[in-house]
């Protein structure tokens, strides 16, 4: 409890509550608005100051031989510090027009006192205070200074305008002899002021200015091949201006035509590309913003700023002297690009505060207190882009009663055929930031050099807003050092696996999906700390999908179509494209709408999302424990692109629906989920492929030849990289060695030694499309129940009855013939046991060369032989899709079907099918 002594309970007087042994700053934020009594200072457990206002006024003299020959009443007066004292008055004339009669302000808070150039004191006059006993503070040399009463008695009335006036007659001034700091920092607020005071139209010029130059910039630093592309991007967002009336057509044509026959572009395709461009910018005019500094109420800072003292100290650079000096020459350039900008960040003004306590003494010398420095308005750096109110509208009518995936996936197959599974895919990764619930989502796409896995990531990304997404090169570090924000897509274009630091930041940012990662680092001998922000979605592109260097812990496998049919239809659509003169990357309509909608779900900010059907999701893949994860990703990544249509429960969570759930299905269980399920690589399946078509046996020189690859690559198929991987390792392959000679001439001749794999009834979609279904809402698990609604099912539709029954009956017979012949075409081989099969793979063993190519079975496999060629009916539990004897078959849920004994314990066994009826 503070003794505050009695002198200071007077009427009118207010107090201030400080931290124990703290001069500043006080306990409480606003605390000019939050003054205490008496009886609450005198509760307060630490320093105690007293309010100068109310008319109280109070006099510091720090020291007090500049005040020598002045004559006042005898008043409260206490020591500070041994030599420094405080005195409290009691004003008895106009405060405000003893104020003016010395050109000060009508609320100046406080004058500062100099004479012959240095600080002697202060006159408290308002919104400010002076320390009182029994409070204390530590000083530079570490020993404590007490505060302690010397007078006794109250405050003494003194007429403010006389103790001015006997000042002055001592030689104390009221500002530093720099009088030109003090004129030059009044120039800075005069301009600051005539910049506030330009009309709407002549800011509006500058804004339209700025972006011409940056558009002009960024063509003529376009790369090869880009150029057109950047020339209508650039022609479209300047005719936006052009349409609002701040830039006329004729500057922007001449601008744009001279930097694209910079950029190398030929005259008829400029002339061409910038009136497409400027016909569809004007139909969106641009909406001017204003600046955020005049838009809350044109105000200013109430006072100086570490902006200003930073000025101030940069326009008397001489009077840093000392040990202060390096740390000033070090951080100058800095200091200047503040400046200029007039902006810093929240935690870099803390940072700039906290630099200039050094040069608190002279900056005092300059006339500008340390201790009552205030904060900047704040001045936040935004890239967003803008969209008018039409296309706005727009976006908000898709989101609620169309089908904002397909949207985007059709506006973004006018640019690349045959991908609207990959854009689907794209959409749920950027979906995936704006969800609590989710790890995140990474693509990764692969394909032949050439083969547009590129131009897919790329086209994507066009349907972004600018301020999610970051394209081009990036060193290890680079996400550290530019601010880029919170949930952004950034594009890795041709990733070569290998660079240690970029694969740790990628590791690390998507495992630790909604948390900013921290780089600790040393800058110039300084320690700093580095942030990139949460929610960063990678897109990798690369032409082998290694799947054993793994930088990505949760990525989507994207593999782009590069097939010879495809690739006939994209070079038609390529030259159709230049005979109708298209934009490679238009910004019409339909992309400006996509761009709306991904900026209006971003600005809700991060959403929650319920599946309240989870427990009748039935996960029947056991081969990897994050699948499950990624798959319910896919869901509440539908959800919240599709939340103005879904409902929200009582929490304020948006609910899953069951159509979230198939869509997700259909992307997970695609051709390329097989990465996902089985870990396998598409080069994996083609090789894979490659020898269900030859059971004889391919050799490495076959896979170059058919897959039109260099033999490394058929060994890295194989193998793996470095030994690790590889289909050797995760498939059941038999490997025979075989010798051919070779007649060099008629005397010699050499031996050639060759490995032939081969493998048998390799299941190619088994437990794949099987690995997650969602059971009936009344699924009690019995079959029974299931023959009921069949049965129900069949009572209403004679006709398709009658269809299914014949459908059934012939692949019944259809599949006793396949499993007769597939269980005894083999000549000089033992039919091998599949009652063990796991993961749908046969095992194999390496054969020796007395058995040629028959497999090594065991005296179990041939005993059971007769009893697993035995057939039997099994009903199908969910949708299947598998391959027997190379035909593709595609059962649904409760198809009923006749298999040979061993597939159908093996397919039970993983929750496919029900057995219907046991075998004979």
């Amino acid at each position: 409890m503070a003794e505050v002594p009695m002198v200071f309970n007077q009427e009118g007087a207010a107090f201030v509550l400080l931290p124990t042994g703290i001069k500043f700053p006080p306990i409480e934020k606003g605390w000019q608005e939050k003054a205490h009594s008496y009886q609450e200072a005198t509760a307060h457990n630490g320093n105690v100051g007293i309010l100068a206002g109310n008319g109280f006024i109070g006099l510091d003299q720090d020291d007090p031989s500049a005040f020598e020959g002045l004559e006042l009443p005898l008043t409260t007066t206490w020591q500070t510090r041994p030599g420094r004292f405080g005195m409290w008055f009691k004003a008895s004339d106009d405060i405000p027009e003893a104020l003016a009669g010395i050109g000060k302000k009508a609320d100046q808070a406080q004058l500062k006192l100099f004479k012959a150039g240095k600080p002697c004191g202060e006159v408290k006059l308002q919104r400010t205070y002076q320390v009182i006993p029994p409070s204390w503070k530590r000083l530079e040399d570490g020993t404590r200074a007490d505060y302690l009463l010397l007078q006794d008695v109250p405050p003494a009335e003194i007429p403010l305008a006389k103790l001015l006036a006997d000042l002055q007659a001592l030689g104390i001034t009221f500002s530093s002899k720099l009088e030109s700091n003090v004129e030059k920092l009044e120039e800075m607020g005069r301009e600051a002021h005539q910049r506030r005071a330009e009309s709407d139209e002549s800011r509006a010029r500058r804004y339209a200015d700025a972006a011409l130059k940056d558009e002009i910039n960024s063509l003529e630093s376009s790369n090869e091949g880009n150029r057109n592309e950047q020339l209508n991007r650039s022609a479209f967002a300047l005719g936006q201006f052009v349409a609002a009336g701040v830039l006329s057509e004729a500057e922007v044509i001449r601008a744009l035509s001279n930097a694209a026959i910079y950029a190398g572009l030929e005259m008829e395709e400029i002339r061409a590309t910038i009136t497409s461009g400027l016909e569809a910018g004007a139909r969106h005019p641009r909406e001017i913003p204003e600046q955020t500094r005049r838009k809350a109420e044109d105000r200013e800072p109430e006072g100086p700023t570490v902006l200003t003292a930073f000025q101030a100290l940069i326009n008397n650079e001489d009077k840093i002297k000392g040990e202060c000096v390096w740390e000033w020459r070090s951080q100058k350039q800095r200091i200047q690009t503040a400046i200029k900008t007039g902006y810093l960040s929240q935690k870099g003004e803390a940072k700039a505060h906290k630099f200039l306590k050094q040069f608190k003494g002279i900056l005092g010398d300059l006339g500008i207190d340390y201790d009552n420095l205030y904060p900047l308005l704040l001045k936040p750096k935004d890239n967003k882009e803008e969209f008018s109110d039409e296309i706005k509208e727009k976006a908000r009518e898709v989101l609620k009663n169309e089908d904002p995936v397909q949207y985007v996936a059709d506006s973004c197959g006018r640019l690349v055929l045959g991908a609207e599974a990959a854009f689907k895919k794209l959409i749920s990764c950027v979906s995936a930031q704006n969800i609590h619930q989710s790890s995140g989502l990474h693509p990764k796409l692969t394909g032949n050099s050439s083969g547009g896995k590129t131009w897919t990531a790329y086209s994507f990304a066009h349907h972004l807003p600018r301020e999610a997404v970051i394209k081009g090169s990036m060193s290890a570090k680079a996400g550290f050092y530019h601010s880029d924000g919170d949930r952004v897509f950034r594009i890795l274009d041709d990733y070569q696996a290998g660079n240690e630091d970029l694969d740790t930041v990628i590791k690390q940012t998507s495992s630790e999906f909604h948390e900013p990662y921290t780089h600790r680092t040393v800058i110039k001998q300084i320690a700093a700390k580095l942030e990139i922000g949460s929610e960063q979605t990678w897109a990798i592109t690369s032409v082998n999908n290694d799947q054993d260097i793994q930088v990505l812990n949760r990525g989507i496998p994207i593999n782009v179509d590069d097939s010879v049919e495809l690739t006939k239809l994209v070079n038609a659509r390529t030259v159709e494209r230049y005979g109708m003169g298209e934009a490679a990357k238009p910004v019409d309509e339909a992309v400006l709408v996509c761009r709306a909608m991904f900026q209006i779900l971003r600005d809700e900010g991060r959403i929650n999302i319920r599946v309240p059907f989870w427990e009748r999701i039935e996960w029947l893949d056991t081969s990897n424990r994050r699948n499950p994860s990624i798959f319910m990703d896919l869901v509440i990544a539908h959800t919240a692109m599709l939340r103005y249509q879904r409902e929200k429960d009582s929490e304020g969570y948006y609910l899953a629906t069951e159509d979230d759930f198939q869509a997700a299905k259909a992307l997970f269980t695609d051709r390329d989920g097989e990465e996902l399920v089985k870990r396998l690589t598409r080069r994996e399946r083609e090789v894979l492929e490659l020898m269900v078509r030859n059971p004889e046996g391919i050799t490495r020189a076959d896979v170059t030849e058919r897959l039109k690859i260099v033999p490394q690559q058929v060994s890295q198929i194989f193998c793996g990289q470095k030994g690790q991987g590889g289909l050797l390792q995760k498939i059941a392959i038999k490997e025979t060695q075989i010798s051919e000679m070779m007649r060099i001439n008629e005397e010699q001749s050499r031996t050639v030694y060759k490995t032939v794999y081969s493998l048998k009834d390799y299941d190619k979609f088994a437990g794949f499309d099987a690995v997650v279904r969602l059971k009936p809402e009344n699924d009690s698990g019995e079959s029974g129940s299931k023959e009921e609604s069949r049965e129900e099912s069949k009572s209403t539709d004679s006709s398709k009855q009658d269809e299914s029954k014949e459908s059934k009956n012939k692949n019944k017979n259809k599949n006793k013939n396949r499993e007769s012949l597939s269980s005894s075409s083999l000549e000089g081989e033992s039919t091998l046991s599949h009652a063990e099969e796991k993961n749908t793979f046969v095992t194999f063993v390496k054969a020796t060369d007395s058995e040629e190519d028959t497999f090594v079975v065991t005296s179990s496999t041939l005993s059971s032989a007769h009893e697993e060629s035995k057939s039997c009916v099994v009903r199908f539990r969910t949708d299947y899709r598998t391959d027997l004897d190379s035909t593709m078959h595609d059962f649904r849920e409760g198809d009923e079907f006749e298999v040979v004994w061993w597939r159908a314990e093996a397919w039970a066994k993983r929750g496919i099918v029900d057995i219907a009826e046991a075998p004979a």
